[in-house]
């Protein structure tokens, strides 16, 4: 994308042109992204940057362009770049699967920050655990947080609690229990049928699905 392309695409997109003139400027917007996003599939990722950057200079909000200038960044192995791009997307959108995954390897496997790892994996599987990679994903937090903390005291508890008929402290004792040790299957299921009891359904279930994933003797789902 050349620099007068740019100063068109940001008078086109930014000022108060008539509406002709902004579907134009989004559509070579979107072209060009296209084309940068074809870059980087070809491994030509300092190319794609570029051209991404000046996208982001265009609409610096624009989730699509820092998601995919965050995966060149990765590819490069210019790993702080990536993460900051990365943090910024979820700034504005939490729940991005992509970014919370992405993250996950990064500090599992590059900047050796398995805590940070845990956290963003737990995420992408609330946000997204019929993902393809959820299982894979699942196996990798089952490898770093064998030294977290233990989760046995705070599940009994919250049994008993349940047992008792005191279910919101048991809901907050199974919570506390998962942030000990967030692979724990039995923490999952008892936490995710609770939570269906008490009419939180859609959360519930996530829970459950967790659960599925974190047992040793579960089987990756066939395709």
């Amino acid at each position: 994308m050349t620099y007068s392309l740019l100063i068109i695409l940001t008078i086109a997109m930014g000022s108060g042109c008539a509406s002709p003139h902004k579907a134009v400027g989004r559509i070579a917007f979107q072209e060009d992204l296209r084309e940068a996003q074809k870059l980087i599939a070809r491994g030509h990722r300092r190319q794609a940057i570029d051209e991404l950057t000046l996208l982001l200079e265009v609409d610096p909000k624009n989730e699509e362009v820092r998601l995919a200038r965050a995966v060149a960044y990765q590819g490069l192995e210019e790993f702080p770049r990536a993460v900051g791009d990365y943090e910024a997307v979820l700034e504005k959108n939490p729940n991005s699967p992509k970014a919370h995954y992405n993250l996950g390897m990064i500090f599992a496997f590059k900047t050796g920050e398995p805590q940070k790892a845990l956290e963003h994996f737990d995420r992408f599987l609330t946000l997204a655990p019929r993902h393809p990679e959820a299982f894979s994903a699942a196996k990798i937090m089952h490898s770093l947080d064998r030294s977290t903390g233990d989760p046995v005291g705070p599940y009994l508890r919250a049994q008993s609690l349940e047992e008792s008929g005191r279910e919101q402290e048991a809901i907050l004792l199974y919570q506390e229990a998962l942030k000990a040790r967030p692979t724990c299957a039995p923490c999952q299921a008892a936490l995710g049928r609770l939570l269906i009891k008490n009419k939180r359904g859609r959360e519930g279930e996530i829970h459950l699905m967790k659960a599925g994933l974190f047992d040793p003797n579960h089987e990756k789902p066939k395709e």
